[in-house]
């Protein structure tokens, strides 16, 4: 009887064993990540990015210094419609409570401008030019409100389960501003999982072909960013992912095309840097906030009209994403 009991208990201790290697070898293994469009079932973001760019230029014997900054705020709906038959989700995108706020100080002066839906109120050196809900400066409304009108638009996003944004559909100004955006960004959300089971720790790496900027093109293929994604401890009962990516390239050359005149350039110096987090509820399938934070640095000289010209501009921005109503 002894030696059968020494045996059942022996028995009952391999299988603990067991029970508890497959426990941690399940959880090594990872996790598939995937967003889960529910059909009719609207999902609200609130959005908000705060940027700052400084540039300094100098041509001949003229120099100036630009400081602008732009604080945007606005939500978005998405709302799944129908299941493609690649198998993305056809997804209605529709922004509202646009609002932003600029601040630019030039060499001739002060710049604020106020934005509201449709509603502008801008000043120079305090004194009020345009005020469209008063009828003022009729003449410069439109130069104002051409560069918001995309934000205002609604439109339809093919996305699939990663995150990604396949395709377009909509008015064509819609269509036009995400297919730019898509050229700058990893998907709606700026994140685009992998095809792969994640576990705690481990990466995966998205990477983005920057072919211009700031309205430089650049030659030889552009600049590759290599965004590596890790996934953390979790927060909570959400899944916790980090972001970093950093690139630096020297003596590149590009162009610009102005008024019907291209302008070839060299580019000593290209460097960014990005850091950001995101929280996903996996059950759901939905983000629950993501915060980013860049920094880049250009530098740029070029011949105009026979005379040497420089530019050096520094950019920073803060980007927010977060979940309002499920």
């Amino acid at each position: 009887n002894h030696r059968a009991t020494m045996f059942t208990l022996k028995r009952m201790i391999l299988a603990t064993v067991l029970i508890a290697s497959a426990s941690v070898h399940a959880g090594e293994s990872g996790n598939l990540f995937k967003f889960k469009f529910k059909l009719n079932k609207p999902l609200a973001y609130a959005v908000e990015t705060k940027s700052k760019t400084v540039n300094d230029s100098s041509a001949g014997n003229n120099s100036s210094l630009t400081s602008t900054t732009v604080d945007t705020r606005y939500k978005f709906k998405l709302t799944a419609v129908s299941i493609n038959q690649d198998g993305t989700t056809k997804v209605h995108y529709e922004p509202f409570d646009f609002e932003q706020d600029v601040d630019k100080t030039t060499p001739s002066g002060h710049v604020t401008i106020s934005t509201r839906g449709l509603d502008i109120v801008s000043k120079l050196n305090g004194i009020v030019m345009v005020d469209t809900a008063k009828g003022i400066g009729i003449a410069q409304e439109n130069n104002l409100k051409y560069p918001i009108y995309p934000n205002l638009i609604s439109g339809y996003f093919d996305m699939s389960a990663d995150g990604d944004i396949k395709a377009v559909h909509g008015d064509l100004p819609f269509i036009d501003y995400w297919d730019h955006n898509r050229k700058f960004n990893l998907g709606l959300f700026q994140i685009i999982f992998s095809s792969n089971s994640v576990g705690v720790h481990d990466s995966w790496t998205n990477y983005l072909t920057l072919k211009g900027a700031g309205g430089v093109v650049f030659n030889n293929g552009g600049i590759v960013q290599s965004n590596v994604f890790v996934r953390e401890l979790n927060s909570g009962s959400n899944a916790c992912f980090s972001l970093y990516e950093s690139d630096s390239y020297k003596n590149m050359s590009g162009y610009i095309e102005q008024y019907g005149e291209q302008t070839s350039m060299v580019i000593p110096e290209h460097t960014e840097n990005m850091n950001g987090t995101f929280h996903f509820d996996q059950q759901a399938g939905c983000l629950v906030d993501m915060q980013r934070t860049s920094t880049t640095h250009d530098e740029f000289n070029m011949m105009v009209r026979g005379h040497s010209a420089n530019s050096q501009t520094d950019f920073d921005l803060d980007a927010s994403i977060k979940l309002i109503s499920p």
